[in-house]
């Protein structure tokens, strides 16, 4: 991250982690290879990410930012999953 991170999660098997950021980003990690990004960063938000979290089954991510949306990902693919909840 380039700012401030502002909230880190583990998936449940502990073999991802995921990290926002005041950059804008949600960057997803490799929890057995310290430091190890995987893929590239999710920039689909505007501004800050204030939250991020896996699904129970580490399958999707979901995020809140201050450009007052919520955001649900496919963590494998780091591609967005229909539109942003607008409004938040």
């Amino acid at each position: 991250h380039t700012s401030y991170m502002n909230s880190v999660a583990f998936t449940t098997d502990r073999g991802k982690i995921i990290s926002d950021s005041e950059d804008h980003t949600i960057r997803i990690w490799n929890a057995e290879k310290s430091g190890q990004m995987i893929d590239e960063p999710l920039l689909d938000h505007t501004k800050w990410v204030n939250s991020v979290g896996f699904s129970r089954d580490g399958e999707k991510i979901v995020s809140g930012s201050r450009d007052n949306t919520i955001r649900l990902f496919d963590a494998r693919h780091g591609k967005m999953i229909g539109e942003p909840l607008q409004g938040h």
